[in-house]
């Protein structure tokens, strides 16, 4: 089935919708990506206090 379009104003406009999807698709993605990393950084800086706090304190925290 072949869709006609008047001229190329529907079709631009078609693409231009589909083009501005994908790209806050791809900001949501690099958002939760950041949000994911950002999150593993917090809790390794987490344990690494953990593990500071430990050690001037003189006990063995071992996991």
């Amino acid at each position: 089935m072949t869709t006609s379009y008047q001229d190329d104003t529907d079709l631009r406009r078609i693409v231009s919708l589909t083009q501005n999807e994908i790209n806050l698709k791809r900001q949501k993605t690099a958002k939760d990506i950041i949000q994911g990393f950002t999150l593993m950084a917090s809790r390794v800086v987490e344990e690494n206090n953990i593990q500071i706090a430990a050690t001037l304190s003189g006990s063995k925290h071992t996991d």
